[in-house]
């Protein structure tokens, strides 16, 4: 058995009075909770008179201690319970069924206020509504309910019960026995032919379709419990299951009941055209379209998409579409709602990141997975060109709906962002129509494009087609996105590899264009047609077997690529994509600059170098950061002067690290954070000569900076045999920078203001936990070189991290002929090193 006690229990009121807030405070119990244990509510309780609320903790489950794994298991010993869906605001008629109800029936759980407010804030829940919980759930096998409000301890504690929560609820919904959907909030159940946030809101996204077994909990007329639909010579019958013994709100009529039905039963009725013929007497289903009012259908048609099972494409185009179009009361809970579904973990200390970032971390780690792609998230806006804005550090990913200083003052306020000087909702601009991009199959085979890692700046591998001839435009086309309001598409004739095919587009791909091969078509995917599968918008025009490509252009002057145009492009018969011209190049903050780009060995990974090396190469390690740290630094070498490089199959991870103790420098560190930024707008410090004193500068001067650390690549003339004559005398052999890579410390648990103020808008490194928490004073990471024709990728890993997805990896050129570099030993002493370090190791002992 599952090992679980009851942590507290909480019983209604006997008085007339409002009866005392929820708050694991207020028990025994619930202070000694297990943090991020997972925890469930007896249904047994609940269908008592008066009823009572039990809280079973089960503290060996929990993030990071294979909690998906017990989550599994819990139905073989016959611990089944009901995940509930829900939203925290009531819709309007639940808030006013509670507003009828005596104080007795009510209740408030405390917790922690939006936006940084001060001071515990409430939300209303009622016996009624956990009793009509208790009963469907019972109605469908289960012995407990999970319901967030109650199961997660709400206030902050400055532990991590929030963040490990969050972490697995994906898992919770996954594994439930079923999930019951309280669509109007949990007070209680309401009518189908009333409005509700349910569709609108970001965690009822991934709530509705981790489950197959997804029921919705709704007032229905007693008499119209079987609905038959009939429509071209067939029928279709819809059942609602009445909840025995559930009991009702006050203001209910007698000829209504509380009934399960299934959500994609629900959602086929909402999808049935008002023209055709409906059952007599049946209510309409309003209660599936969301409050705005100007999203007419597209958010419960971007559901629909998701809710599938396969194809997998379809299913994440509609994860996309649908999410961008939702709202949370935390931006970044936009983000966490939808990460489960794809399977992955955003590592849980990271949620005091900006959600910016949390979103672009997402979007790159889905680029980079097999199977799920970028292809989903390019094409938000449609695969005739998405016009929404690009994330200024990434230049290629959407960037995030949810700005949290615009939308500080409003709750749930619906996404909005500037396109060409207007504020306008964004679901105006998310694709409504049935075309996706296609699943490419076998990922080894793929000719789709492929990010290579989820790193920042991105290395691409793709297929790129250069645009010789200007495109002429010829006009524009109406396509279909969400809400009541159209927007348009250029239409241009486009000639790829001697071959004129219609383009339609956004973006300015013939006033782009400058030269024959100025600009570069980066093909994406072939465009399908999702309408066989799942209820879509009907297009005016079919794009089916199209070709999806980004335009991208480089700026010889910033040595950068930046997306000028994209969209679907028609080949003629004949033409062919040419599979064999894959290239790799950099995108973004920060991307290397010598190279446009390089040609790719195969479609997956990187090319392999068979020259012998010229040179010596090695990297230095991370420096410390306002510690007593060593001043010796052992440079590691990987490939020695005159030798052949390692294959693929013998690279090796080199282990490094550094002692740091941000216990001794805990109080200056904090008097600088909380000193006010007085000199916000000061120009920012790039250049090498400030990197160098980058260790003595002031904190918010490094802040302001970007990035605080390098982890760089050297080297060498000589090669490893060749060592200096003594250790007391200056090397004649200049160890040059070769290139650095920009890395930054994500402070794990640190207080959320302290870590916005020092990780805000920066990519993520190595992470430092909060000092207090008695962690060990050493980074731990592992570095290695993967040698290509044209470029060195290293990358770099948190000790024991296995999957290469998500290691750091950047770029960095060979140096050419005649280019030089900073001398990293300029002053310095070299000894030699003769551990296993592989080829050679020296040590630096003087300090640079």
């Amino acid at each position: 058995m599952a090992k679980n006690i009851t942590l507290f229990t909480f019983k209604q009121g006997t008085g007339v009075a409002a009866a005392t807030p929820l708050n694991y405070d207020n028990f025994r119990g619930g202070r000694n909770r297990t943090e991020g244990a997972f925890r469930l509510i007896d249904v047994n309780g609940l269908t008592l008179s008066p009823p009572v609320l039990n809280i079973v903790e089960f503290s060996d489950i929990k993030f990071g201690q294979n909690a998906a794994r017990k989550l599994q298991k819990l139905s073989a010993l016959s611990i089944k319970y009901t995940a509930i869906s829900h939203v925290w605001n009531p819709s309007p008629e639940v808030e006013n069924q509670m507003n009828a109800m005596s104080d007795k029936d009510l209740f408030g759980v405390e917790f922690d206020p939006p936006h940084g407010g001060t001071g515990l804030r409430l939300v209303n829940l009622s016996w009624i509504g956990l009793d009509q919980m208790a009963h469907a759930a019972q109605m469908k096998g289960s012995k407990y309910i999970w319901l967030d409000l109650c199961c997660i301890d709400q206030p902050d504690r400055k532990d991590n019960e929030m963040k490990f929560q969050i972490s697995m609820m994906a898992d919770i919904y996954r594994y439930a026995n079923n999930v019951i959907v309280m669509v109007g909030g949990a007070g209680c159940v309401q009518h189908t032919d009333q409005v509700s946030p349910w569709m609108e809101r970001a965690w009822t996204l991934q709530e509705a379709i981790l489950n197959r077994k997804t029921f919705v909990c709704v007032l229905w007329p007693n008499l119209k419990r079987k609905v038959t639909y009939n429509s071209k010579g067939s029928s279709v019958v819809w059942t609602f299951q009445p909840v025995i013994a559930a009991k009702l709100a006050p203001k209910i009529s007698s000829g209504d009941v509380c009934c399960l039905v299934s959500l994609k039963d629900l959602l086929d009725m909402a999808d049935v055209d008002a023209s055709l013929l409906k059952p007599p007497g049946c209510p309409e289903i309003s209660v599936l379209d969301g409050m705005t009012l100007k999203a007419g259908n597209a958010p419960r048609l971007a559901l629909r998409t998701a809710f599938l099972n396969s194809p997998l494409a379809i299913k994440y185009t509609g994860v996309w579409r649908s999410m961008f179009m939702r709202t949370s009361t935390k931006s970044i809970d936009v983000v966490y709602s939808i990460m489960g579904i794809f399977n992955l973990v955003i590592d849980p200390f990271k949620k005091n990141h900006d959600p910016s970032f949390m979103f672009n971390d997402l979007a790159r780690k889905t680029g980079a997975t097999p199977g799920i792609g970028a292809w989903g998230w390019l094409t938000i806006g449609g695969v005739t060109g998405s016009d929404i804005p690009l994330d200024g550090t990434s230049v290629i990913i959407p960037q995030f709906p949810h700005d949290e200083a615009k939308i500080a003052a409003t709750t749930n306020q619906a996404p909005e962002m500037n396109f060409g000087g207007r504020w306008e909702w964004v679901g105006h601009h998310v694709d409504h129509s049935p075309f996706y991009i296609t699943s490419p199959g076998s990922y080894s085979t793929s000719n789709n494009i492929n990010f290579m890692t989820h790193s920042q700046p991105h290395i691409i591998n793709a297929t790129m087609i250069p645009v010789n001839y200007k495109p002429i435009v010829k006009s524009s086309r109406p396509v279909l996105t969400g809400g009541r309001k159209g927007v348009t598409r250029k239409v241009s004739m486009l000639k790829l590899m001697n071959y004129w095919g219609l383009c339609v587009h956004s973006g300015d791909l013939a006033e782009s264009w400058s030269r024959p091969g100025s600009i570069q078509a980066v093909f994406v995917g072939k465009v399908g047609d999702m309408s066989t599968a799942v209820e879509v918008a009907k297009p005016r025009y079919d794009y089916t077997g199209w070709m999806y490509f980004l335009f991208f252009k480089y700026s010889r002057s910033e040595k950068k690529w930046q997306i000028v145009a994209n969209g679907a492009w028609q080949p003629p018969t004949g033409w062919k994509l040419p599979v064999t011209r894959r290239s790799i190049f950099n995108v973004g903050n920060h991307a290397q600059t010598q190279l446009k780009k390089w040609s790719a060995d195969d479609n997956l990974w990187v090319d392999q170098r068979y020259q012998i090396f010229r040179h010596s190469y090695g990297v230095e390690p991370l420096r410390g950061w306002l510690s007593d740290h060593p001043k010796e630094r052992k440079i590691k070498w990987f490939g020695s002067k005159g030798s052949i490089p390692p294959m693929a199959s013998d690279l090796v991870w080199r282990n490094f690290e550094f002692n740091y103790d941000l216990l001794k420098n805990v109080v200056p560190l904090m008097n600088k954070i909380n000193q006010n930024d007085d000199d916000s707008d000061e120009e920012d410090h790039q250049n090498e000569a400030y990197i160098e004193k980058e260790e003595n500068a002031p904190l918010d001067d490094l802040l302001k900076q970007g990035h605080i650390h390098h982890l760089r690549v050297l080297s060498c003339i000589v090669d490893e045999s060749r060592i200096p004559r003594t250790s007391t005398t200056p090397t004649p052999y200049k160890i040059l920078q070769q290139g650095s890579m920009p890395m930054t410390y994500s402070y794990g648990d640190w207080p959320r203001a302290v870590h916005i103020k020092l990780v805000k808008c920066n990519v993520e490194g190595l992470m430092i936990p909060n000092p207090w928490n008695n962690s060990e004073p050493v980074l731990k990471y592992q570095v290695r070189i993967l040698f290509g024709y044209r470029v060195m990728y290293v990358q770099m890993r948190h000790k024991g991290k296995s999957d290469q997805r998500f290691y750091n990896m950047y770029c960095v050129p060979y140096r050419a002929p005649g280019q030089s570099g900073p001398v990293r030993n300029r002053n310095s002493l070299i000894s030699p090193q003769y551990p296993n370090y592989g080829p050679g190791s020296y040590q630096l002992p003087v300090a640079y």
